[in-house]
Protein backbone atom coordinates (compact mmCIF):
# COMPACT_ATOMS: atom_id res chain seq x y z
CA UNK A 1 0.00 0.00 0.00
CA UNK A 2 2.32 2.84 -0.96
CA UNK A 3 5.75 3.84 0.21
CA UNK A 4 6.42 4.77 3.38
CA UNK A 5 5.02 8.00 5.37
CA UNK A 6 7.17 10.60 5.41
CA UNK A 7 7.87 12.07 9.22
CA UNK A 8 5.74 15.53 8.83
CA UNK A 9 2.53 13.09 8.26
CA UNK A 10 2.95 11.04 11.36
CA UNK A 11 0.66 11.75 14.13
CA UNK A 12 0.62 11.42 17.60
CA UNK A 13 -2.10 9.99 19.56
CA UNK A 14 -2.46 11.62 23.12
CA UNK A 15 -4.30 9.37 25.68
CA UNK A 16 -6.33 11.08 28.13
CA UNK A 17 -6.69 8.94 30.95
CA UNK A 18 -10.35 8.26 30.76
CA UNK A 19 -9.78 6.70 27.03
CA UNK A 20 -6.60 4.59 28.21
CA UNK A 21 -9.24 1.27 28.48
CA UNK A 22 -10.84 1.74 25.54
CA UNK A 23 -7.68 2.23 23.88
CA UNK A 24 -9.25 5.73 22.01
CA UNK A 25 -6.83 8.54 21.20
CA UNK A 26 -7.97 11.34 22.70
CA UNK A 27 -7.15 13.77 20.07
CA UNK A 28 -4.51 13.27 17.33
CA UNK A 29 -1.84 15.73 17.23
CA UNK A 30 1.11 16.24 14.27
CA UNK A 31 4.05 14.77 15.29
CA UNK A 32 6.50 18.02 15.81
CA UNK A 33 8.88 18.91 12.46
CA UNK A 34 12.08 18.30 12.15
CA UNK A 35 12.33 21.29 9.44
CA UNK A 36 11.07 24.22 11.55
CA UNK A 37 12.42 26.64 14.33
CA UNK A 38 12.90 29.84 15.70
CA UNK A 39 16.53 31.30 15.79
CA UNK A 40 17.03 33.01 18.72
CA UNK A 41 20.50 34.26 18.26
CA UNK A 42 23.92 33.21 16.74
CA UNK A 43 26.74 33.90 19.30
CA UNK A 44 30.77 33.14 19.51
CA UNK A 45 30.23 30.42 21.71
CA UNK A 46 28.38 27.36 22.60
CA UNK A 47 27.85 28.91 26.21
CA UNK A 48 26.64 32.60 25.06
CA UNK A 49 23.63 30.56 22.80
CA UNK A 50 22.61 27.76 25.29
CA UNK A 51 22.61 31.04 27.78
CA UNK A 52 20.18 32.71 25.20
CA UNK A 53 17.74 29.57 25.58
CA UNK A 54 17.95 29.98 29.58
CA UNK A 55 17.14 33.59 29.35
CA UNK A 56 14.25 33.28 26.79
CA UNK A 57 12.85 29.99 29.63
CA UNK A 58 12.71 33.11 31.75
CA UNK A 59 11.33 35.82 29.95
CA UNK A 60 8.69 33.60 28.54
CA UNK A 61 8.20 30.36 30.93
CA UNK A 62 5.15 29.38 29.39
CA UNK A 63 6.53 29.48 25.96
CA UNK A 64 9.15 27.39 26.68
CA UNK A 65 7.05 24.23 27.33
CA UNK A 66 7.19 21.72 25.27
CA UNK A 67 10.31 22.78 23.17
CA UNK A 68 14.17 21.92 23.06
CA UNK A 69 17.07 23.89 22.24
CA UNK A 70 19.65 23.18 19.45
CA UNK A 71 22.70 24.80 18.99
CA UNK A 72 24.25 24.91 15.56
CA UNK A 73 27.82 25.43 14.83
CA UNK A 74 28.88 27.20 11.72
CA UNK A 75 31.40 29.27 9.95
CA UNK A 76 30.42 33.05 9.34
CA UNK A 77 33.31 34.43 7.46
CA UNK A 78 35.65 32.47 8.51
CA UNK A 79 34.53 32.56 11.83
CA UNK A 80 33.09 30.12 14.02
CA UNK A 81 29.32 31.20 15.48
CA UNK A 82 26.55 28.84 17.18
CA UNK A 83 23.15 29.51 16.26
CA UNK A 84 20.80 28.69 18.75
CA UNK A 85 17.43 27.44 17.50
CA UNK A 86 14.58 26.53 19.14
CA UNK A 87 12.38 23.32 18.02
CA UNK A 88 9.39 21.39 18.98
CA UNK A 89 6.71 22.95 17.02
CA UNK A 90 4.14 21.20 14.50
CA UNK A 91 3.66 23.63 12.26
CA UNK A 92 4.46 26.85 10.83
CA UNK A 93 1.64 28.97 12.71
CA UNK A 94 3.28 27.49 16.07
CA UNK A 95 6.70 28.87 15.44
CA UNK A 96 5.55 32.12 14.08
CA UNK A 97 3.01 32.44 17.04
CA UNK A 98 6.40 31.27 19.42
CA UNK A 99 8.53 34.22 17.64
CA UNK A 100 5.56 37.47 17.93
CA UNK A 101 5.53 36.01 21.42
CA UNK A 102 8.88 36.78 21.90
CA UNK A 103 9.03 39.73 19.98
CA UNK A 104 6.25 41.10 22.00
CA UNK A 105 8.82 40.78 25.02
CA UNK A 106 11.87 42.36 23.49
CA UNK A 107 13.73 39.12 22.11
CA UNK A 108 14.83 39.13 18.57
CA UNK A 109 13.52 36.25 16.41
CA UNK A 110 12.81 34.57 13.13
CA UNK A 111 11.09 31.00 11.91
CA UNK A 112 13.79 29.20 9.66
CA UNK A 113 12.38 25.84 7.51
CA UNK A 114 15.04 23.67 6.41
Amino acid sequence: MGGPVPYTQLRTHVWASADVAGRRPARDVPAPSSTLSVQIGAFGTRAIAQAAWADIKSAAPGLAAGRSLSVEPISAGGTPVYRSMVTGFNDRAQAVHFCEALRAKGKACFVRSE
